[in-house]
């Protein structure tokens, strides 16, 4: 079938082979304060040339409506709107814990999945649009068993995107949201940037509120609290935003290599983590093999190491 969408270098976006019902999945991974919507606008924009129509699906829109979250929580459901960021964090959590579920959130969203694609559908099918796909890219993902969950249902057809910027620079991005949305002035406003940001990263949680009062007498709930940094860890692929203007050429040329351009050659940062990973398969410590790679400033590999079984006496069994 012939294609007439490029790629940046010049040569045809091969077709994807897609199975019906021709869909793709994304889910971004991003610490609090990580502004992602350079992120998403670039990666409907690259999904577009290749004639896939993009569908957001924020969980925090579902979590307003969530049935779920009404009944095991109603105060923290009432409370969504006027808590902010924090109502959110704590509504998240009260609902995994609640429901011993580490992708509670995410399931009130691949509930309402059919009436989402018969959404999506019926405007990819409009007369206007030559759209071929539908990508469906959830916003945003904080614990590792949301993923796990996702690639156990769309396996090949979905990718987790890790977002990037510098805590110095997420701070200030928070405290200017915060102050416009609540008031606060700068000083106030950076000190609860500063708390949202420390309770998301240490996971604290007021044993006084019904959240610790529920941990207190759920032992071993506490692993369900958001991990973002577990999450951002099971990314297959890592943006760094701290530059804005660099954003839409990274995701290209990440969609262009999802359909298979051929024009495309790797970077030194991976050419550095392919030799790494193989040195990691020469390793006999089965339970935890590790690889490292060396490489000079041109992207030569110098040399490699890995963690392997002691033997007795000294050295390794290799």
């Amino acid at each position: 079938m012939a294609n007439d969408e490029t790629d940046e270098y010049g040569g045809e976006l091969p077709e994807l082979p897609l199975t019906p019902p021709h869909e793709l999945y994304f889910g971004t991974v991003r610490a609090i304060g990580t502004p992602s919507a350079e992120v998403l606008e670039s990666l409907t924009s690259s999904l577009s040339r290749a004639r896939v129509l993009t569908e957001l699906l924020p969980l925090s829109d579902q979590l307003q409506r969530s049935p779920s979250l009404l009944r095991v929580a109603p105060e923290a459901f009432k409370r969504l709107q006027r808590d902010g960021y924090a109502g959110f964090m704590n509504a998240g959590n009260l609902l995994r814990v609640s429901t011993r579920r580490g992708d509670a959130v995410l399931s009130e969203t691949l509930a309402a999945m059919d009436e989402i694609r018969i959404r999506s559908r019926t405007t990819a099918c409009e007369p206007n649009r030559t759209s071929r796909a539908v990508a469906y890219a959830f916003k945003t993902l904080v614990h590792p068993e949301e993923i796990r969950t996702l690639r156990r249902l769309y396996r090949q057809t979905f990718f987790s995107i890790a977002i990037f910027t510098p805590e110095d620079s997420r701070r200030r991005y928070l405290s200017e949201k915060l102050s416009t949305r609540t008031g606060a002035r700068t000083a106030e406003a950076g000190q609860l940037a500063d708390r949202l940001m420390a309770s998301e990263e240490l996971n604290t949680v007021d044993p006084a509120t019904p959240l610790g009062q529920l941990l207190r007498v759920s032992p071993g709930t506490s692993k369900l609290l958001a991990n973002v940094e577990k999450a951002y860890q099971m990314a297959d692929l890592f943006i760094d935003a701290t530059e804005r203007n660099k954003v839409p050429d990274q995701i290209s040329r990440f969609v262009d290599l999802l359909f298979g351009s051929p024009w495309i050659t790797p970077t030194d940062a991976e050419l550095g983590m392919g030799f790494a990973y193989q040195a990691a398969l020469q390793s006999g410590n089965l339970s935890r093999p590790v690889g490292a790679a060396i490489t000079s400033p041109a992207g030569d590999l110098i040399t490699i190491g890995i963690n392997d079984i002691p033997r007795s006496g000294g050295g390794t069994q290799a």
